[in-house]
């Protein structure tokens, strides 16, 4: 037994191999990974390799040219008149079709494994998988969406959050905006409400 797990099954059968465990394990030291983050790792790099190999194209496979115009090389999209199909040809922005579906894939891959994650951990998710647009218009000018006078809200920090549902408190009263100046340092925080004029 090692931290209450029993890993009498997870060894003595059959033969063992370091480098089939490397990517069987789906945990690269302390992160662990899962099959969402395999597929997200492996889209990431065939979207590097993608367009890495573009840029070595574009420089005749010449190393010194590569290295000189690293900065120079772009990947296009297609041009207007192919429109949204998939039918342009590699050189006139195909490639671009490509690498662009693996990084489509390799975020939103991670983005899976990232809401799984919080899931198992009893982390706090955004409600509707995001924050609605009239919390982040009306927050970011210092108003209070639940209330209807108009309230600026004080700046303080959110140092002091200690539970479980951290979304429900993030999303109840902030004390910090983004938008707003700090009239203080961030170690004397204010409970201070100032009340908008009411005209």
């Amino acid at each position: 037994m090692t931290e209450d797990v029993n890993l009498a099954n997870r060894s003595g059968v059959g033969p063992f191999s370091t480098l089939l465990g490397w990517f069987g394990n789906a945990q690269l030291g302390p992160i662990y990974l899962g099959s969402l983050g395999v597929l997200s790792l492996f889209s990431g790099l065939m979207w590097f390799f993608t367009i890495g190999i573009w840029f070595w194209y574009q420089a005749g496979w010449n190393p010194a040219v590569f290295l000189r115009d690293l900065f120079f090389f772009s990947l296009e999209p297609p041009a207007p008149e192919y429109g949204l199909s998939f039918a342009a040809p590699l050189k006139e922005g195909g490639l671009w079709l490509i690498a662009s579906f693996f990084m489509f894939v390799a975020v939103w891959s991670w983005w899976g494994r990232t809401y799984l994650r919080a899931q198992a951990l009893g982390m706090g998710k955004p409600h509707r998988l995001g924050v609605p647009l009239r919390h982040l218009a009306v927050d970011g000018a210092g108003l209070h969406p639940s209330d209807p006078h108009g309230v600026l809200v004080g700046s303080g920090s959110l140092r002091h959050l200690h539970a479980p549902r951290l979304d429900e408190q993030l999303l109840a009263r902030p004390r910090q905006h983004v938008l707003q100046p700090l009239p203080r340092s961030l170690d004397q925080p204010s409970s201070t409400v100032r009340p908008c004029s009411s005209r």
